[in-house]
């Protein structure tokens, strides 16, 4: 019987744990990552030396979740798309030609 306690008791460790890391993940992927884009998304204008920064450090995979997400007009995906490239450097090497919400980043 204290075997038995013991298997459950460790497996709902184990489940609380993978449970904690799943939102840990989900957490740390938020748009609040890109808030110094939102000019250049919304309006289409340059980015910021901020938001270039934030595209830069930002995890390609968390970036087109945020797109493919939520339900945001046509033309701010377009300039979100559009941001790496206009950040030019690391930011663009690490998005260019990347599938994200079903467009392919320049």
């Amino acid at each position: 019987m204290a075997e038995v306690k013991r298997l459950v008791l460790l497996s709902l460790a184990a489940f609380l744990m993978v449970t904690m890391v799943a939102r840990n993940v989900d957490a740390q992927c938020s748009i609040n990552q890109l808030a110094g884009c939102a000019n250049a998304v919304t309006s289409g204008a340059p980015p910021s030396v901020t938001c270039c920064a934030e595209v830069g450090a930002a995890d390609p995979a968390c970036f087109c979740k945020l797109l493919s997400g939520n339900s945001y007009p046509d033309a701010y995906v377009t300039n979100a798309l559009l941001v790496p490239s206009k950040c030019g450097g690391a930011a663009e090497a690490k998005f260019k030609g990347r599938n994200c919400a079903g467009h392919v980043v320049p």
